[in-house]
């Protein structure tokens, strides 16, 4: 991109992009380096997304998990998979 955005800019852009659909951390951090944004701003936006609620790991897994289950009919070693390919926990 090449575009450069102030603090406040990247925030509120992030806060749109994780509304939108849930996001997981990997997704967030990739559209952060995407936006060129340096590595101590990219930890004060995900801190904020994260107080704010905003982008939180659970909630993305579950979404995740049913939407595949149901819609694409993915099995179970399917879905443990593509959460680990994600960077999601095991819980």
């Amino acid at each position: 991109m090449n575009n450069s955005y102030t603090l406040e800019e990247a925030k509120k852009k992030l806060e749109h992009y994780c509304a939108y659909q849930e996001r997981c951390h990997k997704e967030v951090t990739q559209k952060l380096m995407q936006m060129q944004m340096i590595p101590e701003a990219r930890d004060y936006i995900i801190v904020h997304l994260l107080e704010h609620n905003f982008l939180n790991e659970e909630r993305y897994a579950k979404a995740f998990v049913s939407g595949k289950f149901n819609i694409k009919k993915w099995g179970k070693q399917r879905l443990k998979l593509e959460l680990k390919r994600k960077d999601i926990s095991n819980y």
